[in-house]
C-alpha cells in the first residue's frame, strides 16, 4: 500500500465515522452489520500501516457499541492479544483503550477484570516495546474508566 493509498484509506475511515457512526440518523440498524463484516474483512495487520489500522479499530469499536456486541468484540481482543504477531497484539492494546475510554459498561469492566488484568501483565512483559507501550495505555484507560465510574 503507497502512502497516497494509505492517507485516502484513514481519510475515508474518518469520515466514514462521523457521517455514519457519530450521526445515526437514517442508518438502519441492519447496516451496521454489513459495515462490520467490511472492516473485518478488510484488516490486514501484515501490510497495513498501524496508523490506518487504529483508524479502523475505532470503526470497529464504535461499530460493536452500536451493535450492542462488546461482549463479542472482547474476546476478539483477547484472541489478536494472545496471538505471535506483533501488530496484532499492539491492535488489540489500542482497540482495548477505545473500548475502555468509551464504550464499556461498569458491569463488563467488574465482569471480565481478572481477564482484562491476566491479558495486561502479558502484553506488558511482551518483548516489543511497541506493544508494551500499547498496553500500559490501555492499562491506564482501563484504570481510569474504573475510577471514573
Amino acid at each position: 500500500m503507497t502512502s497516497q493509498e494509505t492517507e485516502v484509506a484513514q481519510i475515508s475511515c474518518v469520515l466514514f465515522k462521523k457521517y455514519f457512526l457519530d450521526n445515526q440518523e437514517g442508518v438502519n440498524i441492519d447496516d451496521y452489520e454489513q459495515m462490520r463484516q467490511a472492516v473485518m474483512g478488510s484488516l490486514d495487520f501484515k501490510t497495513q500501516p498501524m496508523l490506518l489500522l487504529k483508524r479502523k479499530g475505532d470503526l470497529i469499536s464504535k461499530i460493536y457499541m452500536l451493535q450492542n456486541k462488546n461482549e463479542e468484540l472482547l474476546g476478539l481482543l483477547v484472541q489478536w492479544a494472545q496471538s505471535d504477531d506483533t501488530v496484532s497484539k499492539q491492535f488489540a492494546m489500542y482497540v482495548f483503550e477505545r473500548q475502555a475510554e468509551c464504550h464499556l459498561p461498569l458491569d463488563q469492566l467488574k465482569t471480565h477484570k481478572d481477564s482484562f488484568y491476566q491479558i495486561f501483565e502479558k502484553s506488558l512483559q511482551d518483548s516489543e516495546i511497541k506493544v508494551r507501550v500499547a498496553a500500559l495505555r490501555a492499562t491506564s484507560a482501563f484504570l481510569m474508566s474504573l475510577e471514573e465510574n
